[in-house]
């Protein structure tokens, strides 16, 4: 399945869908509606969860209800744009429930099916608890994995970028004692080369630096701590040197993510969930953005996850949801200009 990017000079149209209705998607929404933005967004959801939770909130929030994209416009503060599906299930702010599963795909398949067929020009979207899907009798393990498979790509590219740093995962949602046997050198090549070739085209980086991780303390110890960095990543390494990318590896990732090392790369590739992304959340967590490179569409999401806690309560933090949209309205118009 392929997109096509509109060409003409109108605001970029972002398609967006809050995930978990009961989670802080429809607060950050709600709060991001604030904001004054010349990007056009049209909110895939109900349109009564939005005027309840803006209730809960003690936001006004205007709503306009659309089901044709030429009706959209810029961004006018205060006003949501909705597309609207209702959700049968009544939803308690705060509290998960697989009742809601079908109403949070219904909202996606259908703001995704407005990117691919190039009605919009990028996804945006909110946090999900993939537990309660699964509990909803849906196999998922990720809005990354979902997406790939919705779109017929054998592998996708997760990405978290912030201001400090990027960091890409070779392995994303897996526990750690499937980590091992997934890390094949063809998927070492498969991700590192998806990387460069979208830090080029769509970040506009000319010569990407890439730091690729080793999985074991200290990248193995020569075999000594594990051969997984000697038998498979190395060679991996080797073979993109030679093909023309710029990478360096397998790093120790206590190295690697150090002040003075990681500053030298435009990206670090680690290997498993929290190998990459704790170090990332320790410095940019609230402002950092989820990527997925190697889709034929431009989707982007946040970096935290549904929070019931705060739902409801006003202290849903937007930052990331809105660096999420700005980040995916800078890809569209790269996009777009070629």
């Amino acid at each position: 399945m392929s997109t096509v990017l509109r060409s003409n000079k109108q605001a970029n149209r972002i398609a967006i869908s809050l995930g978990d209705p009961a989670g802080i998607g429809p607060d950050i929404a709600i709060k991001s509606c604030l904001e004054k933005s010349n990007d056009c967004r049209v909110y895939f959801t109900d349109p009564g969860l939005i005027e309840e939770r803006s209730a809960e909130l003690g936001i006004p929030i205007r709503i306009s209800e659309i089901t044709d994209f030429d009706q959209a416009s810029s961004l006018r503060p205060s006003t949501m744009q909705i597309y609207p599906i209702v959700n049968p299930n009544l939803v308690t702010t705060g509290k998960s429930d697989p009742n809601n599963t079908e109403h949070i795909l219904e909202c996606l398949n259908s703001a995704l099916w407005h990117t691919t067929t190039g009605i919009a020009d990028a996804l945006v979207t909110g946090p999900i608890n993939k537990a309660v899907i699964n509990d909803g009798g849906v196999d998922f393990t990720g809005h990354t994995e979902y997406l790939a498979e919705a779109l017929g790509v054998k592998t996708p590219v997760m990405m978290l970028a912030s201001e400090k740093m990027r960091v890409v995962l070779a392995t994303t949602h897996l526990p750690l004692n499937r980590v091992t046997p997934s890390i094949t050198k063809q998927k070492i090549y498969e991700i590192t080369d998806t990387v460069n070739r979208s830090l080029i085209d769509l970040f506009k980086v000319p010569i990407p630096k890439i730091c690729i991780c080793g999985l074991n303390p200290h990248a193995g110890e020569d075999g000594h701590l594990g051969t997984t960095d000697k038998d498979v990543i190395y060679p991996a390494v080797l073979e993109l040197i030679k093909s023309g990318v710029n990478v360096s590896g397998p790093i120790p990732a206590d190295t690697a993510f150090s002040n003075s090392e990681r500053v030298k790369y435009d990206v670090i590739v680690a290997m498993y969930h929290d190998q990459g992304l704790a170090p990332l959340k320790a410095v940019s967590f609230g402002k950092a953005v989820n990527i997925t490179l190697g889709l034929p569409i431009i989707r982007t999401s946040v970096d935290h996850g549904t929070a019931y806690h705060l739902a409801g309560t006003g202290d849903a933090n937007h930052a990331s949801f809105l660096e999420a949209i700005k980040i995916a309205t800078v890809l569209a118009t790269k996009a777009n200009e070629g």
